[in-house]
């Protein structure tokens, strides 16, 4: 399949899917091993050619539209490696099982950080760079203008609008062409395939009381790999016929603040925790102590909370004393196993120089008018209900933070879009405490909302502004309203803020699931940073700072709406941070010795 030339791959790929759909049927009248390994190949050879007709599209989308399609068939080939596994114990069918897993996730981020990663070291000069950002951003642009005037019926501009996205969008065709072709080292960077990480490695990245979860969520099938330290195992879980039902009503019972049926809720956390965690947690803790989760979810789990889930049945709602994973695991989680584990896609100079730099915003009245102005529909403005209120803790929480960090904090009126912009590059610690506004339909318009200056400010931060701008952070802290939240897109998840900050070069998030108290979710990231400054790892201090708010708040706060939106998502290891005081003291010494070598030379000629 790699070395011929064919017409029509799309057309191939049915046809491939068609027989091995067809060897699995004789497998099951034969039993013969022969009919399920030609079965296991002809996947194989479908996996490489929808390789291939992924690459060969330029616009995202089709990459989402074409993953959802091909759902059956990487949940037939999973199977069927893992069935060959059981028969003849050869690992090679548990590896490719796990590949075929692991592949269906995060495609299209990854793809842009190779992507990315190949011109920042295939020696494009900086101004053709400069060129394709600034083409790109114009993309983004004119593709948000026309969403907005095509949501507010106005027509008249549109056929201009479209003309120009076209123009531009051929001159980006046309720019990255000529990176392909001039910079031979740009095209092999960003089209070589990327190589499965090997059990061996993930497992040896692990914490001795770590354990690592990954889900593929089929139309028919579970399947789970639990990974630890030196522990594999797999689980094949048939599909409850209720399951996206009951996960949508534990998330709407999760993210509420209202009075909840409790019983209800009791009832939803264990049994999403029966049919997903209770016999994989039972086994790994046979063989280690399990103290730390990494969750890499699929599909409709991306919308939930894992912490708040039951690991036994509750009869009372007892907050103090709820058996909730909370309790027993820090948990973090993962868009796919290659952006934590995989090195050389997050492999980048780091050139943050100082610590912590906030960014919190209470609003003024100026820039609630105008956020109310750009309400322009239902659907828009039941997204930004959200967005315009003032935030009376956000300034607080950055404030207080800084000062624990000796930061550096933009507040209020400073709290602008080009201050986030001028300055974000710098910092090893970005916290941004602010409202956040999601756009289902349009995912690349999410935004973080800045103060408003005038009239003509740009103060929201939109996804698209954040794939132009190359970050440094260690750590991006979300901290506004569904930052976390995002239209679901199979083989890529949620396209959200959170995952336009990854896209940037954050290899550690946190986000919120859902809308979030600003004043609890304060007490919360303050109580964190200490924990983080402590030394402690980052999912460990997420996990201690919940549960100190749950031991110090009232019963009437403690519902998981007020704690659990927050997640870690990323590396969950220890930030040695920065303190930027060191570094005049770096410049001073690295002059003094140049001083001295220069002596040396003048002196010895």
């Amino acid at each position: 399949i790699t070395n011929h030339i064919i017409g029509n791959k799309r057309e191939l790929l049915e046809i491939l899917h068609l027989k091995a759909d067809a060897l699995l049927q004789q497998y099951q009248k034969t039993e013969a091993l022969a009919d399920l390994q030609s079965a296991y190949q002809t996947f194989r050879i479908a996996d490489t050619l929808i390789t291939q007709i992924r690459r060969s599209f330029n616009a995202a989308g089709s990459r989402y539209v074409l993953m959802d399609k091909v759902l059956p068939i990487y949940e037939q080939a999973i199977g069927a490696a893992f069935q060959l596994f059981e028969l003849t114990q050869e690992s090679l069918y548990l590896e490719q099982a796990y590949t075929f897993m692991a592949k269906n996730k995060a495609l299209v981020l990854l793809e842009g950080l190779q992507d990315e990663q190949a011109k920042q070291y295939a020696g494009i000069p900086k101004a053709l760079l400069a060129t394709e950002r600034r083409l790109r951003k114009q993309s983004y642009d004119l593709t948000t203008k026309i969403y907005e005037l095509q949501q507010n019926g106005i027509t008249e501009t549109l056929p201009a609008l479209r003309d120009s996205l076209f123009k531009v969008q051929r001159q980006y065709t046309l720019l990255i062409e000529q990176f392909e072709a001039d910079y031979p080292a740009y095209y092999a960077l960003k089209y070589q395939y990327a190589r499965p990480i090997d059990i061996n490695n993930i497992q040896s990245e692990l914490s001795e009381d770590g354990l690592l979860l990954e889900y593929f969520i089929g139309e028919n099938t579970i399947f789970l790999v639990a990974l630890a330290r030196d522990y594999f195992r797999y689980y094949t879980i048939d599909k409850p016929g209720n399951f996206l039902e009951t996960c949508l009503e534990f998330r709407k019972a999760s993210d509420s603040s209202e009075p909840i049926d409790k019983e209800q809720y009791l009832d939803l956390g264990f049994r999403i925790y029966d049919w997903l965690l209770s016999q994989a947690l039972r086994e790994a803790e046979e063989q280690a102590q399990i103290k730390r989760l990494t969750i890499i979810p699929d599909d409709i789990l991306l919308y939930i909370s894992f912490e708040p889930l039951l690991y036994e049945q509750a009869v009372s709602w007892d907050r103090i004393n709820y058996p909730d994973l909370l309790k027993k695991y820090a948990i973090n989680y993962a868009y796919s196993n290659q952006l934590l584990f995989d090195r050389s896609k997050t492999e980048r100079i780091n050139q943050a120089l100082k610590g912590f730099g906030g960014f919190g915003l209470e609003y003024d009245d100026y820039t609630l008018e105008g956020i109310e102005k750009l309400v322009k529909t239902d659907t828009e403005e039941e997204t930004l209900k959200r967005a315009t209120g003032k935030l009376i803790y956000s300034d607080d929480e950055v404030r207080e933070i800084a000062a624990l960090l000796r930061g550096q904090s933009w507040l209020n009126q400073e709290a602008t879009k080009t201050a986030f912009i001028d300055n974000a590059a710098s910092f090893q610690i970005l916290h941004m405490a602010m409202h956040g506004v999601v756009y289902e339909k349009n995912p690349l318009n999410s935004a973080l909302i800045f103060t408003r200056t005038s009239d003509t400010a740009d103060y929201f931060l939109r996804a698209a502004d954040l794939y132009g701008i190359p970050l440094n952070a260690d750590l991006a802290v979300l901290s506004a309203c569904n930052t976390g939240y995002g239209e679901i897109n199979r083989g890529e998840g949620i396209r959200s803020l959170a995952r336009a900050f990854a896209y940037a070069g954050c290899p550690s998030l946190i986000a919120s699931l859902w809308e979030a108290s600003d004043k609890y979710s304060k007490d919360i990231l303050l109580a964190f940073y200490k924990k983080l400054k402590s030394g402690i790892p980052k999912d460990q201090a997420l996990q201690q700072a919940k549960l100190e708010y749950l031991q110090n708040t009232a019963p009437a706060f403690s519902g998981p709406a007020y704690w659990s939106h927050l997640v870690l998502i990323g590396d969950p290891g220890v930030v040695k941070l920065n303190s930027g005081k060191g570094f005049p003291w770096i410049i001073l010494l690295v002059l003094l010795i140049t001083a001295g070598l220069l002596l040396a030379i003048r002196f010895k000629t």
